[in-house]
């Protein structure tokens, strides 16, 4: 927490890092440091909001693409029986390949 509280008085330190390290600045104590601390809280409440509304956003995004994803599987699956059916392969799973017809000696 960044009020310190020595005795019976509250400063208000700022964190930071510098080359890795985590330095201290010191804002002060009174009026100038709980407008400090308000700001500080103000920006880390809207940096929540926004996380909460990305939050909302992707399972939105995800709700809205599944109908798309069942339709996607269902015509993968109707794709492969028709190719199946006309005499297509799939090589490794990978490819769709004619087959090639087998001569008899």
């Amino acid at each position: 927490m960044p009020w310190v509280v020595r005795g019976d008085a509250k400063y208000y330190y700022r964190s930071y890092r510098a080359g890795g390290r985590v330095m201290r600045l010191y804002v002060g104590q009174g009026i100038e440091a709980e407008a400090a601390a308000a700001e500080v809280e103000r920006r880390r409440q809207a940096r929540l909001a926004r996380a909460e509304q990305l939050k909302a956003d992707r399972e939105h995004h995800r709700e809205a693409i599944e109908p798309l994803d069942g339709f996607c599987d269902l015509t993968d699956l109707i794709l492969g029986l028709t190719l199946v059916g006309a005499g297509f392969r799939r090589h490794a799973r990978g490819h769709w390949r004619l087959r090639r017809l087998r001569r008899d000696p």
